[in-house]
């Protein structure tokens, strides 16, 4: 009968059979992921209490097939307090995002209001508030699946302290941690755009810090701990801070260098650092302002310095091309002294 439904190819019944089978194939991965996911968080915690750490939430779940395996935290705590300076972090939300096809790339996603907590004494309580428009953390695995790179991309972010109104305004903030082919150290880069301090902040160099930017490569053994006998460790054992590029625009004053930090046997910077300087005179007012330099050696400096500006085509600001120093706790302007400089922390034993 010319009715009659003509049998479907052969071929077509192969694709769609095969069709089915990977979609079945590809939903028990994915639910093999999240087993494995939930068995990964539950033991990861585990360790992390059994090392000192306190983590909770109020409630997880995962979800996201077919695309992507995340993971919500409600209400999440992550918490150091045996640290040597204790601290706690909580948050609203956050989500763990991964594609199952690519098991070396996650993203967090923070959502709601931080609130950071400091103890530097038993007796003592610092509460740092802190609220963004958007929050994303991400980890990038090596061939081995071992960290290789961490980054945060945090966008209007607003810091403030409890029982305070007043608070610092980033426009724009990225970090970026990676463990290069060098065994001790890690590659670090840091930009902060806008940065808006309280009314009144800033003194002679204002409010706005319009960016501030660190690209630098850190050596030496990890501190354990925040004090004078782990810096000594971490000094002793050939920890350095080898800038590659520091960047400072701050009102008037823009400073562009690069070179070496490390701390001395008082645990004061030990700093050289090839500086382009725009604006010096601005920075010797705010530390005339703070009472940190007298009014005739602050002219003094003022005056010796002209001796090493210069001018470009493109800037008509005087540019001056010195080495910043600390040496002996003292900061240096190329041969110029500026300012004395307290050690960093106090020196074991005292």
């Amino acid at each position: 009968s010319p009715d009659r439904t003509k049998p479907m190819p052969r071929f077509l019944i192969g694709v769609y059979s095969l069709l089915a089978l990977g979609a079945i194939g590809y939903t028990g991965y994915w639910f093999h992921l999240a087993s494995r996911a939930e068995s990964k968080v539950n033991a990861t915690v585990a360790d992390w209490q059994e090392d000192g750490w306190v983590t909770a939430f109020d409630e997880k779940r995962t979800f996201g097939y077919p695309y992507r395996l995340s993971t919500e935290f409600k209400a999440p705590v992550l918490a150091r307090p045996q640290a040597s300076l204790p601290w706690q972090w909580q948050s609203e939300l956050m989500h763990i995002h991964v594609q199952p096809w690519d098991l070396r790339h996650y993203i967090a996603v923070l959502e709601g209001p931080h609130r950071i907590t400091l103890s530097p004494q038993a007796s003592q309580q610092l509460v740092l508030d802190a609220d963004a428009e958007s929050a994303r953390v991400s980890l990038t695995l090596n061939s081995r699946y071992q960290p290789g790179q961490l980054s945060a991309d945090i966008r209007n972010l607003k810091i403030g302290f409890e029982g305070t109104i007043a608070s610092v305004l980033v426009a724009a903030l990225q970090a970026h941690v990676r463990t290069p082919t060098t065994p001790g150290t890690l590659d670090t880069v840091m930009i902060a755009d806008t940065i808006l301090l309280p009314e009144g902040g800033g003194g002679a160099l204002g409010r706005e810090i319009r960016l501030l930017s660190a690209d630098t490569t850190l050596a030496g053994p990890v501190p354990e701990r925040l004090d004078g006998a782990s810096a000594a460790h971490w000094r002793d054992a050939g920890g350095t801070i080898e800038a590659h590029r520091l960047v400072l625009y701050w009102g008037a004053l823009e400073i562009e260098a690069a070179g070496t930090l490390t701390l001395d046997g008082a645990l004061r910077p030990l700093v050289t650092l090839q500086s382009d300087i725009r604006g010096l005179d601005a920075l010797i007012e705010s530390f005339e302002a703070i009472g940190a330099m007298d009014g005739d050696v602050a002219t003094a400096a003022k005056i010796a310095l002209t001796l090493f500006a210069e001018t470009t085509a493109d800037d008509p600001r005087p540019l001056i091309k010195v080495p910043l120093t600390i040496r002996d706790g003292l900061l240096s302007a190329g041969p110029i002294p500026l300012v004395n400089v307290p050690p960093v922390f106090e020196a074991p034993g005292t």
